[in-house]
């Protein structure tokens, strides 16, 4: 069986079996009242709870983690999340290219869990194992909240900041702003 396909059958397994434990709510027995709801704060069992944000470095290992077993050859082309003046985003997406399978995939990891899916085959230089975190390339840019990217660019890692028409980029190699040609 494919890997594809097997992750394709556990997620089917997952959402078949999911219904089959809930026990419907009982009426209430005996003379007591039913109690009354009051609203809470806390959240609910099935509610996630915001993620406190984080860099695209402290992500990076879930990311890698889940995209290793299903492609060994896989490799990190890109990240990509909405940060904040920090450098930190609630989600980041890093994104893999598997030359073996000529295929593409992303890995969305929202505080610490992964997620992935297909993506197209992007063709680009593998960002390598070294590379400033977003945070110190933010402080840099000293942009506030901004849609940021790193990606290779003529052999180089460089960190893109952008929000509305303003436009910072960051050698991620050194951690120096780039300066306008």
């Amino acid at each position: 069986m494919k890997p594809e396909h097997l992750l394709l059958a556990l997620i089917c397994a997952c959402v078949i079996f999911s219904g089959c434990c809930i026990t419907p709510p009982q009426p209430p027995t005996g003379g007591s009242p039913t109690p009354e709801i009051t609203p809470t704060e806390t959240p609910l069992e099935n509610e996630t709870p915001e993620m406190a944000p984080f860099s695209a470095s402290e992500g990076r290992t879930a990311a890698a983690g889940g995209i290793t077993w299903l492609r060994g050859d896989a490799q990190l082309v890109g990240v990509q999340g909405a940060c904040g003046g920090d450098g930190k985003a609630p989600q980041w997406d890093y994104h893999f290219d598997s030359v073996a399978a000529g295929r593409g995939y992303v890995v969305s990891v929202p505080g610490g869990a992964a997620s992935m899916r297909d993506a197209t085959f992007s063709f680009s230089q593998p960002l390598g194992g070294q590379w400033v975190d977003s945070t110190q390339a933010a402080s840099a840019c000293r942009m506030s909240d901004s849609d940021c990217s790193i990606e290779m660019r003529d052999g180089t890692p460089v960190w893109t900041f952008i929000s509305g028409a303003t436009v910072c980029e960051v050698n991620a190699t050194s951690g120096q702003k780039i300066e306008g040609d």
